[in-house]
């Protein structure tokens, strides 16, 4: 079992000095187990101030930009590399575990070496854009709670914090940001939002952004995500997270 987190620990890591893309780790995101990934950029791994990398969580293909205290080498840790070594949610979190799991001990460095520079860079500056894109400030919703259904008998509360405003011009609609009462964050788009919402019924219905016009501009977060809604029942999928 990984050793309980220690705050001050983990606030004065940084990460190792040869870490490069195509390596594979261990890495934890909130309310999940140490989940088997793979290092698709650090070029921002050593910034004085805020040093991060990116990671691609493995049989998910999911995304997510983690601090040093989220990543551990996957070949420090063999003992990791065991259903038993973690408490999983579901069953269905634990599948995807084992999954992600046979991915990351038959992976091939080669496979990230499609992956340019260039891409990164391009993909880095979109995350910074969006960034300061974020207002907290300019919409009925902000401040609102939310409920969020999950499976057949959970729901989960939080708050709309944050918004980025529509861009007609890049085919945008609003994107809001949830952040959940157990600690975990979302990004949604109008239509998604709308539906969480106590007032939903209340409110004309609104359409979803096609996906060609949606994969063209914004990132949407995908670190933390609440599995989508489920089709009909208000909401699409539109992106998932490693559980």
């Amino acid at each position: 079992m990984p050793p309980k987190r220690d705050a001050a620990a983990e606030a004065s890591k940084t990460f190792p000095a040869d870490l490069k893309r195509g390596d594979l780790m261990f890495a934890k995101i909130f309310g999940f187990p140490w989940w088997p990934s793979v290092v698709r950029g650090c070029r921002q791994a050593y910034d004085a101030e805020a040093p991060v990398v990116r990671v691609r969580f493995c049989h998910t293909n999911d995304n997510a930009t983690l601090p040093p205290s989220g990543l551990e080498r996957f070949a420090d840790h063999p003992e990791w590399a065991n259903v038993t070594a973690f408490k999983f949610k579901s069953p269905n979190i634990r599948k995807k575990w084992e999954a992600a799991l046979a991915e990351a001990q038959a992976y091939s460095a080669a496979a990230e070496e499609s992956w340019s520079d260039d891409e990164e860079a391009k993909l880095e500056e979109m995350h910074k854009k969006q960034e300061e894109s974020w207002l907290d400030e300019g919409h009925e919703w902000l401040g609102k709670r939310v409920a969020r259904p999950f499976g057949k008998t959970k729901v989960f509360l939080g708050k709309i914090t944050k918004w980025i405003p529509p861009d007609p011009e890049a085919g945008d609609g609003p994107l809001f940001h949830v952040v959940h009462d157990d600690g975990d964050e979302e990004d949604l788009e109008d239509f998604e939002a709308r539906f969480l919402l106590p007032a939903a019924p209340c409110c004309p219905p609104a359409q979803p952004i096609p996906e060609a016009k949606r994969a063209g501009g914004r990132l949407i977060s995908r670190a933390r995500r609440r599995p989508p809604l489920a089709a009909g029942a208000g909401g699409v999928q539109v992106l998932r997270q490693p559980a």
